[in-house]
């Protein structure tokens, strides 16, 4: 609701910031650009309140497919789902993209006096796009088992399985060999799921 200082009406205005900037009303020509993984932190801020007038809840609403948090390890990786807070702050990851929509991000604050204000930022998600992955058997017969020890080619992304260093080539098991592009930057990860 419009508060009236002197002859001048002011309006409480509702903004969404990232690393200290505004990135509201950004609009579809100039999304935020970044990268499937990234950790994306918000926080919304309502300024020119009427006196007396408080911020009685917030929301987050963001397009897409995300998780509030995700932790990998050698041996598992646990995904929290994705839960909106009622705080003026959020984190959260989104972990697919088509490559090709924008995705929007709405901060909610209701207000005292029953007023809601909403703001919404967009952001254009960019994901790998793989156009090669290819496997090369050892000449050894791989051991299969859990393992830490890696041989990798640090000009190619490779996913080491059966890792065996006693080999009289010293080469994995199996290397698997990824090619892709991203136009982003970032890094890759090769994953294969073992049962036992």
């Amino acid at each position: 609701m419009p508060q009236t200082r002197g002859q001048v009406t002011v309006s409480p205005t509702v903004t969404i910031s990232r690393a200290g900037s505004v990135i509201s009303g950004n609009g579809s020509s100039n999304p935020v650009v970044v990268s499937v993984g990234d950790p994306i932190a918000l926080s919304g801020a309502v300024a020119g309140l009427p006196g007396g007038v408080t911020i009685s809840s917030q929301s987050w609403a963001p397009g897409g497919t995300v998780v509030s948090n995700y932790v990998q390890s050698l041996t598992q990786g646990t995904v929290t789902s994705f839960s909106a807070p009622n705080a003026g702050s959020l984190t959260f990851y989104w972990i697919d993209s088509d490559n090709m929509t924008n995705y929007p991000v709405t901060y909610t604050a209701n207000l005292s006096n029953n007023t809601t204000l909403t703001a919404t930022a967009l952001f254009h998600v960019a994901r790998p796009t793989p156009f090669s992955l290819s496997g090369t058997v050892s000449s050894m017969t791989p051991v299969v088992n859990a393992s830490n020890q890696q041989n990798v080619d640090a000009s190619t992304p490779t996913l080491n399985f059966g890792y065996n260093p006693s080999f009289n080539d010293g080469s994995p098991g199996i290397t698997y060999n990824m090619q892709a592009t991203t136009g982003y930057g970032g890094s890759f990860a090769l994953l294969q799921p073992k049962s036992t």
